[in-house]
């Protein structure tokens, strides 16, 4: 297996961490909760996941 797969194998379990953390642990918010989870997941990993590929990030991406 190539390395850089593994890689995003690693951020993708980065990811769950983080959207679970923003969640509380909770699968009983309202839409609106959930709405801002994600919000504020993407706010924080985005940037992680450019940092690590090399890439810049995009407003919007």
């Amino acid at each position: 297996m190539l390395q850089y797969v593994a890689q995003g194998a690693c951020q993708a379990l980065e990811d769950a961490v983080a959207l679970e953390t923003a969640l509380g642990g909770t699968i009983t918010g309202t839409p609106a909760d959930v709405d801002e989870a994600l919000r504020a997941t993407k706010d924080v990993r985005v940037p992680a996941r450019a940092a690590s590929s090399g890439r810049p990030t995009r407003s919007g991406s």
